[in-house]
């Protein structure tokens, strides 16, 4: 039986307020480089600014893809656990380290416990690949990862576009900051069902260091926290989750949130598979100066990404290490 979750991390502590008739904005991408262009900028401007998280639908990533890759994913996490430890970058272990290839998360944190298998990959640049860890049972698995990756890469760069005219910026604005050497990470999360009759956690509290998460959810389980309040994120068939990470609120001076997210498990299994992206190790990071005024003072201090990431990754809860240098 898993250990009690401190209160402040119970799920029945504060459950969805579904009477509120709130819930994670649902944006349609149909049109986002011709005529609703305009439209699908404001939507995502007032999303970020009211959750740093929305959903998207008609995103140009195709059906059969997504199904492939869910479907090869399912297939490797069905295998003997020794045939998925042959494309670990580790022996077995448990800790709260990043680690690549395949691995565990199991590891308890002042009685929380995160529970489930994970596959992880530096998928950009290029030069990062290390296709040793990339399965090679099911037969198809790296063909379709390839594929998948390089349409994740293509949506992260037209969102980062309409987040960018969306803050009255040029669209190339967020693509040229971080460069084509910005990194990608492929994530492939496979969570237990609880063996509890309660829900519990699968993922503690927690915000992404990086700039920007795309999810594929399989299976109900996200929440967004929003005014103290837990919202669950309902899957849509075919749509994507998207939230902001640290990078793209320290770089908003706060005005675009980098929110505060869980999965909530239940008798179901789980999956999700997620594309993360984030700026080069070397590249400082603060507030653009367009998005700072007497009204709007500099709220962050600026860090290489490298600093930030080591500054998260110390906190046993990863929260976030927003300070200012005041």
């Amino acid at each position: 039986m898993a250990p009690a979750l401190p209160q402040e991390m119970d799920p029945a502590l504060k459950t969805p307020n579904s009477a509120s008739g709130l819930e994670v904005p649902v944006i349609d991408l149909q049109g986002s480089h011709g005529e609703r262009r305009g439209v699908v900028v404001e939507q995502i401007r007032k999303a970020c600014i009211e959750w740093g998280a929305f959903q998207i639908v008609n995103h140009g990533v195709s059906a059969a893809l997504t199904e492939r890759m869910r479907r090869v994913a399912r297939e490797f996490f069905a295998l003997p656990v020794e045939e998925k430890w042959k494309f670990s970058a580790s022996i077995p272990t448990t800790t709260v380290d990043l680690f690549y290839g395949y691995g565990t998360k199991e590891f308890g944190t002042k009685g929380a416990l995160d529970r489930g298998d994970q596959l992880r990959h530096k998928t950009n640049p290029l030069s990062m690949r290390v296709y040793d860890q990339w399965p090679t049972n099911p037969a198809s698995y790296r063909e379709t990862e390839e594929e998948y990756v390089a349409e994740q890469d293509k949506l992260n760069k037209h969102l980062l576009e309409l987040i960018s005219e969306s803050l009255g910026l040029s669209p190339s604005y967020l693509n040229d900051f971080f460069g084509e050497e910005y990194e990608q990470t492929f994530l492939v999360n496979h969570y237990f069902p609880s063996p509890e009759s309660t829900p519990t956690e699968g993922i503690q509290k927690h915000s992404d260091f990086s700039s920007l998460t795309i999810l594929m959810q399989m299976g109900p389980g996200l929440q967004f926290l929003k005014d103290g309040e837990w919202f669950p994120v309902e899957p849509i068939s075919d749509a994507y989750a998207v939230n902001l990470g640290d990078q793209i609120e320290i770089l908003t001076n706060g005005l675009y949130k980098s929110p505060e997210h869980r999965v909530i498990l239940t008798s179901e299994e789980r999956f999700s598979i997620a594309a993360f992206s984030c700026p080069p190790d070397e590249k400082l990071i603060g507030p653009i100066a367009e998005l700072v005024s007497e009204s709007k003072p500099i709220r962050y201090k600026s860090r290489t990404f490298a600093g930030y990431r080591t500054e998260v990754m110390t906190n046993p809860y990863m929260a976030k290490a927003l300070t200012t240098d005041a």
